[in-house]
Formats: C-alpha cells, structure tokens, sequence
C-alpha cells in the first residue's frame, strides 16, 4: 500500500567512483557475495520462507554484482532493493538487471521508508 520511492533527491548527481575492470575480479566481493548467497540458500532450508519471497536491500553498482549473485540464489528482481545516489547507475539497474534501484543514498532511503513505517527487508 506503500509508495515506491523513485525520486531522485537533489544528491542524485552522483558519479559512480568504483572502476569496472576491478569489481567482477574482486575476490573480496566474490567471497562477500557468495557467502551471502550460501546464507540465503540455508536459510531456506531451515526456515520456512521461500528464497524466492525474500527481500534484500544491497548496496550495488551498474553491474548488479550482489544483485545478481542474489538473483542466482533464487531472489526476485523487485524484491531485491538497490539505492545508488547515480541516476546513471539507477537507470542501468532498473533496465539491465530490472531490480528495484531507487535513486538516493542508503542513508536517505532508510531514512524516508523509517519515516513511512515500510519496507522491511529480510536481507540487509
């Protein structure tokens, strides 16, 4: 009953800083990733919510790296929360990866959905 949250607030003109080349070949975010991933998957096993009725709220660039490991574990795309102060980087995610991208800090984000009383996500 909620709102979406798709105004980009004033810092939206945000260059993204974290060169390409580097981040598919992070072993760090590879392992971050993957361990989230293993997380998400054992939690189904144990619990009795479905991977595929999560949400996740990740912080993510143009190539949805966490987006898409998320995706692979078996996650919906609009279950699954990417705020990024870039408008460029908002639009990237919301046409190639179709996940949920708002366009605004992860500060702002959780500051207006505390506000609003919503969105509570089951993966942070």
């Amino acid at each position: 009953s909620g709102r979406v949250l798709d105004q980009p607030p004033q810092s939206a003109l945000v260059h993204d800083t974290y060169v390409t080349r580097y981040r598919r070949n992070d072993k760090h975010k590879r392992l971050a990733n993957d361990t989230v991933a293993t997380f998400v998957k054992q939690t189904n096993n144990t619990d009795a919510t479905q991977i595929s009725d999560m949400s996740a709220l990740v912080l993510d660039g143009p190539e949805a790296i966490t987006a898409e490991t998320l995706l692979r574990a078996g996650l919906r795309p609009e279950n699954i929360l990417v705020p990024n102060p870039s408008t460029a980087v908002v639009t990237t995610l919301r046409s190639t990866h179709q996940v949920h991208a708002w366009a605004g800090t992860v500060e702002a984000y959780l500051k207006e959905t505390r506000r609003r009383r919503q969105h509570q996500h089951d993966l942070v």
